[in-house]
């Protein structure tokens, strides 16, 4: 029976999910939803063409994605920081942000758009939903040791990128009227900006602005500098704009930031 097959594929994930530590969390997403998750696998099983294997692999991926989708990412400055950078990433960020100086509480950046931030990563970071990428997500977003190094690089890339995004559509009245794709073209010609230090003048004499000064109190902006070209550097590589097919799982990839594209234009200038 569809109803019986259906409740066998659940019960046998979540009872499988709790045995393993890292994904108690999951659980509770999918023990909190069951009704709908039921309605949502019971379509997957209506597929008479495909085999009891497949539709049972078919299942655990919607539930791995619709639970990763329910995680809320508290980002910490550690998680930006790409080598010897700490000081340079905090003032970068203590800039922009600003920071919680209290001394009863342990100092954090006061980051924004965190809701905005965590629809991003978890939509777009995937290009598949398997145990071992959900458990080095979880893992690293959750401070757990034991963090595939390829991934760890490729964990603070997309934290850069998508604030790199928000800071574009925040700033440009411009992108929502014009869509992804300006989105794509914008953070290119703003890393190139940077690169010939444009966005904010080096020069006494020269007093014309980059794009009439609107990006001086900018992320971009705060990425530029002689003190800074380090991490720029590093982050234009981790970007991969020229798609270098090596260390795939370390950088971004074309899906991987069209995705941030699309998805930000929704949820900035569509939702």
């Amino acid at each position: 029976m569809l109803k019986d097959s259906v409740k066998k594929c659940l019960e046998t994930i979540i009872e499988n999910w709790k045995n393993h530590p890292d994904f108690k969390q999951l659980v509770n997403f999918i023990e909190n939803d069951k009704k709908n998750i039921f309605k949502q696998v019971k379509k997957i099983f209506k597929n008479k063409r495909k085999s009891e294997k497949t539709k049972n692999n078919e299942a655990r991926m919607f539930l791995y994605e619709y639970a990763v989708k329910k995680i809320q990412i508290d980002p910490r400055i550690e998680q930006f920081i790409f080598s010897n950078d700490r000081e340079t990433v905090e003032i970068i960020f203590e800039d922009v942000f600003g920071f919680n100086n209290n001394p009863d509480k342990k100092y954090t950046i006061n980051f924004n758009y965190i809701k905005q931030l965590s629809e991003l990563i978890t939509e777009c970071l995937f290009t598949n939903y398997n145990s071992n990428e959900v458990i080095n997500f979880l893992k690293y977003f959750f401070d757990k040791p034991g963090v595939s190094r390829d991934r760890i690089m490729r964990y603070k890339t997309i934290l850069w990128f998508s604030y790199l995004i928000i800071d574009i559509i925040i700033i440009d009245d411009l992108v929502c009227d014009k869509g992804p794709n300006y989105l794509k073209e914008k953070i290119q010609e703003l890393m190139n900006a940077i690169e010939e230090e444009m966005i904010i003048s080096q020069s006494d004499i020269d007093n014309a602005c980059y794009d009439d000064g609107l990006w001086e109190n900018s992320l971009f902006a705060y990425l530029q500098g002689e003190d800074r070209k380090n991490l720029f550097e590093q982050l234009n590589k981790q970007f991969n704009f020229l798609e270098i097919q090596d260390n795939n799982n370390r950088l971004l990839i074309a899906e991987q930031r069209r995705c941030i594209y699309r998805k930000a234009h929704n949820i900035f200038c569509v939702q």
